[in-house]
């Protein structure tokens, strides 16, 4: 798998993970769940900022490479 498509991928688990944490917790009164949903939002939230930092870097890389040619 090339890094564009990781970095695509990762990028797309990061936004389910989020929709998993902000969905409607009707009747879930246990802390439980709202620890949960805190800890899936963060991790959510750190594989996006890794993952766009990743890309920025790659895209940097890319371009440097390009102009030393």
């Amino acid at each position: 798998m090339e890094c564009d498509q990781h970095i695509a991928r990762a990028l797309e688990l990061s936004e389910q993970l989020l929709e998993v944490a902000n969905a409607d917790r009707n009747g879930c009164e246990h802390d439980g769940c709202l620890l949960l949903d805190g800890i899936v939002r963060d991790s959510a939230l750190k594989i996006r900022q890794v993952a766009l930092r990743w890309r920025h870097e790659l895209r940097t890389e890319t371009h440097s490479v390009r102009g030393k040619q």
